[in-house]
């Protein structure tokens, strides 16, 4: 996802990742945010992480949020819906969670 974000691109994006995910049968993903331009509100964060629960069960995904955007609530709301995801501030702290165990 490059560009410009909002609630329905986000919501696009993540669908568009989960074909190729569920394609290849991945069990982990990071996600990059540090492309887009935008910002979404608290409530759009947490809806984004009900999204991610949903579309990505059993899958580990990280994601990578440049330094000054703020975190949201995309992680409480994943994670509450039982997924398997963090958000990170750095590639390595992400890739090294991403790949433990």
């Amino acid at each position: 996802m490059h560009g410009f974000v909002n609630a329905v691109a986000c919501a696009a994006a993540l669908h568009e990742i989960a074909v190729e995910v569920h394609r290849t049968h991945a069990k982990r993903l990071l996600i990059d945010t540090g492309p887009v331009i935008g910002q979404l509100t608290k409530s759009e964060h947490a809806t984004v992480g009900e999204q991610v629960a949903a579309l990505f069960p059993g899958i580990r995904v990280a994601a990578i949020a440049p330094v000054g955007r703020p975190v949201g609530e995309i992680a409480p709301a994943a994670r509450s819906k039982g997924a398997d995801y963090l958000g990170f501030g750095t590639r390595a702290e992400a890739l090294a969670w991403l790949l433990a165990d």
